[in-house]
């Protein structure tokens, strides 16, 4: 009887063995892979604000040709205003040209930016510690780590996604503006044509 308490004795404390491995591999495993989680969302961080910069040089640059070609289109109007006064100058006889109006879109680019983002785990635990080992504070440290900068991402993705939209809408005005300048600039060809 005795011997048969001490191998069922063995056999627990190999079995308690086996399974400690196993909670130690798990844990080593886990601890790697958060420290993993990590390093990507620094990645992913660093990505979207290089998308964030290259938008905002690409934003500069759009205003840059609204600004151009709203000066393009003011210089065609003067251009026809006076072509018109010409016109009228030394040739009275010929019937007045209608001079068109442009008309200029404009657009509301006033964003409401006040949106929430809270993270999902405040102060919470993401792991529940089951051995009080000092690698699961390590896996709750980095997990609340890529949180936080998942919500950093989260913020990012908002501002890249309303600076499309904003520049998407600066797009739309200068194709206005060009299509107009074209209009301006047949109706000027034809008029000077005509004063030839």
């Amino acid at each position: 009887m005795e011997n048969l308490f001490y191998i069922i004795q063995n056999n627990i404390m190999d079995n308690l063995e086996d399974i400690n491995k196993e909670i130690d591999t798990y844990i080593d495993l886990s601890l790697e892979s958060s420290r993993r989680i990590v390093g990507l969302t620094h990645l992913t961080k660093e990505v979207g604000t290089n998308i964030i910069e290259d938008l905002n040089e690409n934003s500069e640059r759009l205003h840059r040709i609204n600004n151009l070609s709203s000066n393009i289109n003011q210089n065609l109007n003067r251009t026809n205003t006076i072509l018109n006064k010409m016109k009228c100058c030394f040739f009275p006889c010929l019937k007045k040209d209608n001079i068109i109006n442009q008309k200029n879109s404009v657009i509301d680019t006033n964003i409401d930016e006040n949106y929430s983002i809270r993270s999902i785990r405040n102060n919470d635990r993401f792991v529940k510690n089951i051995t009080n080992d000092i690698r699961e504070e390590q896996i709750n440290s980095n997990l609340k780590e890529a949180d936080s900068i998942i919500n950093d991402i989260k913020k990012q993705a908002i501002i890249i996604g309303t600076e499309i939209d904003t520049q998407n809408k600066l797009i739309d005005e200068i194709n206005n503006n060009i299509d107009n300048n074209n209009v301006n600039i047949k109706n000027i060809d034809k008029k000077v044509k005509n004063l030839l």
